[in-house]
């Protein structure tokens, strides 16, 4: 390699690049592929001596995490996964990644990070990841243990959702209504980057399980197992249907079944309805973006990072 990192469009994955980053999944060609065909944000592969890395240009609102404010949008590149999913988009040394990236012109924005600091950039918190510390031998088991006005909302759920049902599909049958269903979650996100076509849910081997109210789908849930890990990727949701059938929660509930009834160790709920999550059981993990930047703009960084704190709350007996 003849600089410090060469860049390269999708299509064109280097011969190696499975084996240099193997240590992080999202990074390998067949997660690519799916990203290719799934959204519409031109990302780049970048591999330097020691690293390698996604990254792709959006415009983007500095003052995301704050209330009451006027927008304020750079153009900025992220290093990150082109879809919303709370994976670092790096493998390798991130000093040497940091190192090449500030020879480049413009600000670049390492999402999704677990380390709080990293030498020669500026830090801060981003929305937290909830995750579920499954030590239970069922869910009846965990109901049991919950302190009595926890159990008494989950029940109420159960309750309100009762004539639903649920089914997993093959992802060759998700449909424009189920696509339809995230959009409408996305709408109401309080922090959409980009929006995922319906290639993404067929094509990237999802759990995929959908509620109906008869014959009509008004929720799903699209997990995936890693390990001992079930992650919660995305979700959809009909608005109309949300209070009628306590959607949401009883999509939460549906996770938490699958969880501890498969055994596995941790339920990953991922990012953001940040108070349901918690009132469930899941536990609070700080995840951190890094600004490669000059000193001002990595000042005003500092102050605008999500410093929201959250009321932890004692749900088990």
């Amino acid at each position: 390699m003849s600089k410090d990192f060469e860049i390269y469009a999708p299509n064109e994955i280097p011969k190696d690049w499975d084996n240099f980053v193997s240590s992080n999944k999202y990074l390998k060609s067949d997660f690519i592929e799916i990203y290719k065909v799934s959204t519409n944000l031109e990302f780049r592969l970048v591999k330097g001596l020691n690293f390698a890395c996604i990254e792709y240009d959006i415009k983007i609102d500095i003052f995301s995490f704050l209330k009451n404010k006027f927008p304020l949008y750079f153009k900025i590149t992220v290093i990150g996964i082109p879809v919303s999913i709370c994976a670092i988009g790096y493998s390798g040394t991130v000093s040497e990644l940091i190192k090449a990236y500030k020879k480049r012109k413009g600000l670049f924005l390492i999402l999704n990070s677990n380390l709080e600091s990293l030498e020669n950039v500026s830090s801060g918190n981003t929305l937290s990841n909830f995750i579920f510390d499954n030590t239970f031998d069922s869910f009846v088991y965990y109901l049991k243990n919950l302190r009595h006005s926890y159990r008494r909302r989950i029940n109420k759920a159960i309750e309100k959702g009762k004539n639903l049902s649920v089914k997993k599909i093959k992802n060759s049958d998700f449909s424009d209504t189920l696509h339809d269903l995230y959009l409408q979650v996305l709408k109401n996100s309080k922090y959409p980057l980009e929006t995922l076509n319906k290639n993404f849910f067929i094509k990237s081997n999802l759990d995929i399980h959908v509620f109906y109210a008869g014959e009509k789908p008004v929720a799903f849930v699209s997990l995936m197992a890693e390990n001992d890990i079930l992650n919660f990727i995305f979700g959809g949701m009909d608005y109309s249907e949300r209070d009628e059938y306590d959607l949401y929660y009883n999509m939460l509930i549906l996770i938490l079944k699958i969880g501890i009834d498969n055994n596995f160790k941790t339920i990953n709920f991922g990012q953001t309805a940040e108070t349901a999550k918690m009132r469930i059981g899941c536990n609070e993990q700080k995840i951190y973006m890094h600004l490669i930047s000059n000193r001002f703009l990595g000042f005003i960084f500092k102050l605008i990072s999500n410093k929201k704190e959250l009321k932890h709350e004692r749900i088990f007996k």
